[in-house]
């Protein structure tokens, strides 16, 4: 969840085994915030050049994505 609109989010997962999709961006935006997002989409974007980044390197991983404590996620659509 969010708390502030800085860009932070928090996650509350206390038993990462039990339930490691909560931990991955598509849990965030697909079953938290209710928000499409997977490789061709995010939000009601679709079809064109979508782009995610992790700690300045390029992923290709989108809603599959485990994030971790500290990461800096940035997500492009043009």
């Amino acid at each position: 969840h969010t708390h502030d609109p800085d860009g932070v989010l928090h996650l509350e997962n206390m038993n990462p085994r039990k339930n490691p999709k909560a931990l991955t961006l598509g849990y965030f935006f697909n079953d938290v915030w209710e928000k499409k997002f997977n490789s061709n989409c995010i939000f009601d974007y679709c079809n064109g050049n979508l782009r995610m980044f992790v700690n300045g390197k390029e992923s290709k991983e989108f809603e599959n994505y485990s994030m971790k404590d500290g990461d800096d996620i940035l997500i492009e659509f043009a």
